[in-house]
């Protein structure tokens, strides 16, 4: 499959962190593929800029053209036919690529799973109970195509999760408490595959759109200024917990500034209440967006304590 044509810092950007993290676990440099031929009903679109940098410092997205996916693949070798689709973080005002998508993916190839980076395109606030944000119109679709593509790309269709930072983790447990069921008989063939996650990896994540306890300004950017009692409860993952709901890694700081920890304890309960094994880690300090903790103390331990849980679970494991 062709790369999409990029944007040059968008090539060096995702160049660098190829080559700063664990190079000798990627099979070849990372796929570029539209989710559309054209854009889905209702997305906005905009000038593109692919690779900036917000006042921190981190790869930052504001204005997307069209929703992605930058596949990068595990060497053959080191695969384990799990599959992670990476719904990066940013209030749903932007998309913090490398800190929340790219550097992940390429933590996410050194344990063998293969990483898709998920550009989505931002609700602006206008997401009902009848007009579905774009947001998760893409993530489903990615979903899907993941499954779509599986022999291809050495997958097991029953192995591809879903992992989301911040409000990526609101987007995320939307996919996994609001999945479409797949038809068999569509026109298009994408639409035959399932988008329900196998697992869930929801990094100090939003999670609920309750006053008392949501992150207001994705809730804002995501619903608007006066969304309706209904649509708030909608757009809550808390509150749609089935049996159906897969299971899900959760990881805060108990510093964080930003999300409210009772996003995190709220969905936990959720999921325990109804017998899933599900994981819970808070540590003392990290504040809000740390991605992989890298240089900030205990809590870069969330990947390793991530892959005990992938494997226990049995997703990493090779079958015979």
């Amino acid at each position: 499959m062709q790369l999409n044509k990029l944007v040059p810092a968008g090539i060096v950007a995702i160049a660098m962190v190829a080559a700063a993290w664990a190079p000798q676990a990627l099979a070849a440099l990372p796929m570029v593929i539209p989710l559309f031929h054209k854009e889905p009903a209702g997305a906005v679109t905009a000038a593109q800029h692919w690779y900036q940098k917000n006042q921190q410092g981190v790869g930052w997205r504001t204005k997307i053209s069209g929703p992605t996916l930058t596949v990068f693949l595990p060497k053959k070798a080191n695969a384990n036919g799990a599959a992670v689709v990476i719904c990066p973080g940013g209030a749903y005002v932007g998309e913090a690529m490398n800190l929340e998508g790219y550097q992940p993916a390429h933590w996410l190839n050194s344990i063998g799973v293969a990483a898709c980076v998920l550009t989505y395109m931002l609700p602006r606030g206008r997401a009902t109970l009848h007009h579905m944000p774009a947001a998760l119109l893409d993530a489903q679709r990615a979903m899907r195509l993941v499954r779509q593509n599986a022999r291809k790309w050495h997958i097991y269709p029953k192995r591809v999760g879903i992992m989301g930072f911040s409000a990526g983790g609101s987007l995320a447990g939307l996919v996994g408490t609001h999945f479409t069921k797949p038809n068999p008989h569509a026109t298009k063939k994408i639409n035959r595959f399932s988008d329900r996650p196998a697992f869930m990896v929801l990094m100090y994540p939003v999670i609920s759109m309750e006053p008392s306890i949501t992150h207001w300004g994705s809730r804002i950017a995501l619903l608007g200024k006066h969304p309706s009692p209904a649509v708030v409860r909608y757009y809550s993952d808390e509150l749609h917990v089935t049996r159906q709901t897969p299971p899900a890694f959760l990881c805060a700081a108990k510093d964080d500034p930003a999300v409210n920890l009772q996003n995190s304890i709220r969905f936990y309960k959720a999921e325990k209440k109804l017998g899933k094994p599900t994981e819970l880690i808070f540590y003392p300090k990290g504040g809000h967006g740390f991605g992989l903790g890298i240089g900030k103390g205990r809590v870069s331990h969330w990947p390793k304590r991530c892959a005990a849980w992938l494997k226990k679970l049995g997703f990493l494991g090779h079958q015979g």
